[in-house]
């Protein structure tokens, strides 16, 4: 059968290709379908008009309100309104006019920001060429642009680092021409980046620098590793001293791709580290060959540096020194030398505005010869300023210390004779008078009144012993003071009369009303009033009044550098219109031996200064010659007087068993007399052991002693200080008293706490007995 000509055969076939050409046609829409719709970028038919014909899933997604389908939609409804495409022009409309394919990137407002998009449209034509649509490829760019920026960011800032480094900074690539230079680099060479960039070492350095430069360069790409050497190069025809480090620049693929290079100009730095080194060995060749010691410690007092000259001196090797601390080696070690010295000398030297000290000490060298050095100490100070060690220059002064020792017992043995002499002086005038006063009251003894008179001024003449005895004990081995509370005003009125008795020369006392009361030896300090008045009225010749002052005064910590610790003082003044101290002898009036006059020992003014240090005063003195002297006594207070007069009561005249115990007979002798007058019944013993078995025994017999009297030194037997003890053991409560002609035991001025309830100090008066029996009588009562 025909149809048209054609065979049904024909028709067949032709049928059967259509359908070929249908499915593939099919499979091909199917394929562009899929692709369309699954495709990761946005995908856009646009019209000849900039109609929308078609939209893939994706721009769907980017462009929700766009619907395709409702009505023709121009390019730019792809913009959410009322935004407008910002882009340099329209390529799809491009496109559409030349048929080219073209490309542009938008900031399209989004919900959550600008997003960025990069728009590819390209042309559809038909069969004939025409153009019947534009395809438009749409890339979300954001992520990129910002890592892109970030990444230009981070750029700019590195070139800025780079570029304001000190350091010359470059790199090079693997033929070792240079890609980039920093500033600094353009600076030392004197060559500009631009006129650099792609060229290689030899158009910068003289070849044999340029060779050897490249050749480092090699060995670091074949070696893949970083080195920092220093060499010399030439730049503007100065050959400078560089320190270089360069390592290897790596790819993704952590291949070597170029070569960097960090580079320093050390010329300067050279220069003064070889001055250094030159000025160190200058420094060192004149320390080690310097005669005189020079060591280094640390501030814990360890050797860190001794010089040659310091080891002849002390006999050690630096090895044998160095590390070790200075106490026990070349300074002997004894409690007085510690580390607080050490640092308590540290600190002088940093308050010290010169920022040195001296000193002079003994040391010990290798084979124990003592030596005696003058040292200087300086701080040394770290790049903080902060001290770090201590620098000690020493000179050997054995020879000098040594010539002045024996000018010092040559010195001492003549103030021993001037000594001497003066106390000879003195106890002979006074012994005239005891020996002459005695033979006048015994040609009197019928005329009584006229005998005892006589007698009395033996008496003063005696007393006056005392105070002499009183002031070689206070340069003896103690002089201790035996404390108890007085009546200042009273004691200080006594001496001023007693030393004015006879003289052109008056006084007058001020005291302030409740004035405070103090803890003294009475007998020392009457003896230090006595010698201060009996001073300013030797500077009056002329006569006149000595204005003596007695305050309350109470110190601030600190304020006053003799009494830095401060605290309650009874100060006393002795002011005199004499004829003043010169400058010169200011500073010595207070040494044991010094006097300006032709008569005397020199001891009143001394032994006045450690009486009153030895009770934690002081004495200070202000003189200007032709006006005056003003001498300040200041003496710790203990309570006020109106309370130490409370404490004085009075005795009981009650008869009491008294033990006395001394080995000289005179003294028991006389001491009986006086007991017996006050109306005691006296028993008496030679030694401690006789004195205990006597106590013992009339307590047996029901007679016991109520006070017992105690030597504290024996020849040859018990004294009291054993006896107390084991009286003690048997009988606490017994009221003891201890006597002697010494004062320089801790027994006399602490009796307390050996077991005694008072002290005698002989010798004694019967008044004064009496006023020590009363204190312990009343006790009894």
């Amino acid at each position: 059968m025909k149809d048209d000509g054609k065979t049904k055969e024909e028709l067949i076939r032709e049928l059967t290709g259509l359908r070929r050409e249908l499915d593939a046609l099919r499979q091909s829409e199917e394929r562009f379908s899929s692709i369309f719709s699954n495709i990761g970028v946005g995908v856009a038919l646009i019209s000849p008009q900039m109609e929308i014909i078609s939209l893939n899933p994706v721009m769907k997604q980017w462009f929700p309100h766009i619907d395709v389908s409702n009505q023709p939609i121009c390019y730019k409804n792809f913009n959410s309104p009322p935004a407008e495409v910002i882009c340099s022009y329209c390529p799809t409309t491009q496109t559409l006019q030349d048929g080219e394919v073209h490309r542009a990137t938008t900031e399209t407002p989004m919900p959550g920001g600008y997003r960025s998009f990069l728009v590819m449209s390209s042309a559809v034509r038909d069969a004939e060429g025409k153009i019947i649509a534009a395809i438009e490829v749409v890339e979300d760019i954001t992520e990129r642009k910002r890592a892109k920026d970030a990444l230009r960011s981070s750029e700019t800032l590195l070139q800025a680092v780079i570029g304001s480094s000190a350091d010359m900074i470059f790199v090079k690539d693997l033929q070792g021409r240079y890609l980039l230079m920093n500033k600094a680099w353009s600076d030392v060479t004197g060559r500009d980046f631009k006129e650099m960039r792609g060229k290689d070492d030899y158009a910068l350095f003289v070849p044999e620098e340029a060779a050897r430069v490249m050749a480092d360069d090699r060995r670091i790409i074949s070696s893949a590793s970083s080195v920092m050497y220093e060499h010399v190069l030439t730049f503007a025809g100065q050959k400078r001293m560089m320190q270089v480090r360069k390592g290897p620049v790596f790819d993704d693929q952590h291949n070597v791709v170029g070569v960097y290079g960090i580079s320093r100009d050390i010329t300067e730095r050279k220069k003064m580290e070889d001055a250094l080194r030159d000025s160190e060995a200058k420094y060192r060749e004149l320390v080690e060959n310097a005669n005189v010691i020079i060591l280094r410690m640390a501030l814990d007092g360890t050797v860190t540096y001794f010089n040659e000259f310091a080891e002849h001196f002390f006999g050690y090797s630096a090895d044998e020194i160095l590390g070790k601390p200075v106490v026990g080696t070349i300074v002997p070690r004894r409690e007085s030398v510690t580390n607080r010295d050490l640092s308590e000398m540290i600190n002088a030297v940093l308050s010290d505005p010169k920022r040195y000290q001296e000193n002079e000490n003994e040391n010990i060298t290798r084979d124990g010869r003592r030596v005696f050095v003058h040292w200087t100490n300086r701080i040394v100070f770290g790049s903080g300023g902060e001290p770090i060690a201590v620098l000690s220059i020493g000179r050997d002064i054995t020879e000098r210390r040594h010539a002045a020792e024996e000018r010092l017992k040559l010195q001492k043995l003549e103030s021993l004779g001037v000594l001497a002499g003066g106390i000879a002086h003195d106890f002979n005038n006074l012994l005239q008078g005891v020996f002459g006063y005695m033979s006048m009251a015994r040609l009197n003894i019928d005329r009584k009144e006229k005998a005892l008179a006589m007698l009395d001024q033996a008496g003063k003449a005696l007393e006056m012993t005392t105070n002499l005895t009183g002031q070689l004990l206070t340069f003896s081995k103690g002089g201790r003071p035996v404390k108890k509370r007085i009546i200042l005003a009273e004691v200080i009125e006594n001496a001023a009369k007693f030393a004015l008795s006879g003289s052109r020369v008056d006084y007058r006392l001020t005291v302030e009303k409740g004035l405070w009361a103090a803890e003294a030896d009475e007998g020392q300090f009457g003896q230090v009033i006595q010698n201060m008045v009996l001073n300013a009225a030797e500077a009056m010749p002329e006569g006149g009044t000595i204005e003596i002052a007695a305050d309350n005064i109470e110190l601030a910590k600190g304020s006053k550098q003799a009494i830095s610790d401060g605290g309650r003082f009874v100060r006393i003044q002795i002011r005199d219109t004499g004829i003043g101290i010169s400058e010169l002898h200011l500073s010595k009036i207070f040494d044991p031996y010094f006097t300006t006059k032709q008569k005397g020992s020199g001891l009143g003014l001394a032994s006045s200064y450690s009486i009153v240090k030895n009770h934690g005063g002081v004495i200070e003195v202000d003189s200007e010659q032709g006006k005056g002297s003003c001498f300040s006594l200041y003496l710790p207070s203990c309570e006020t007087e109106e309370e130490a007069e409370a404490q004085a009561s009075p005795g009981t005249g009650r008869s009491r068993r008294i033990l006395l115990m001394d080995d000289e007979e005179i003294v028991r002798d006389v001491a009986k007399e006086m007991f017996e007058e006050l109306g005691h019944e006296v028993e008496s013993a030679a030694d401690g052991a006789a004195a205990l078995e006597k106590f013992w025994q009339a307590k047996e017999d029901g007679r016991p002693f109520d006070i017992v009297i105690f030597d504290l030194t024996i020849k040859g037997g018990m004294g009291g200080e054993e006896a107390i003890r084991i009286l003690r053991e048997s009988d606490p409560a017994v009221k003891a008293i201890v006597s002697s002609g010494y004062a320089d035991t801790p027994v006399m001025s602490e009796f307390r706490s050996y077991g005694f309830a008072a002290v005698l100090n002989k010798p004694y008066r019967i008044e004064a007995l009496e006023d020590c029996l009363n204190t312990l009588l009343v006790d009894l009562e």
